[in-house]
């Protein structure tokens, strides 16, 4: 893992914003955890360009990114839809490996 868990509250229409520096060499899991049972959370990622990568919902999503070159990557938190609770909690963890790099023989 990448550091600590970014972990923290919400109300119903906060969006979240996080701040990530990925690398080339590097693939990224990102894995979030929230208790909005009765909410939904959407997730998604912003590549430097700004750009939507990957996005997802519900209370335990992953997300995968392999940046084609170094950058500042955006990861957004949206709670929407109300129905028994006006808040919900979230954690966010950020994992890394190698990149895969698969070598061709050239004979």
């Amino acid at each position: 893992m990448i550091g600590e868990p970014v972990t923290g509250s919400m109300f119903l229409g906060d969006t979240v914003s996080r701040e990530l520096i990925f690398t080339r060499e590097y693939m990224y899991f990102l894995y979030i955890w929230s208790d909005s049972y009765f909410n939904i959370m959407e997730f998604w990622l912003e590549n430097p360009s700004g750009d939507i990568h990957s996005i997802a919902d519900g209370g335990n999503a992953t997300l995968a990114v392999f940046p084609d070159s170094t950058g500042r990557w955006i990861l957004k938190i949206l709670l929407h839809e109300g129905a028994f609770s006006d808040s919900a909690s979230y954690a966010a963890a950020v994992f890394r490996a190698p990149r895969y790099i698969k070598y061709f023989d050239s004979e």
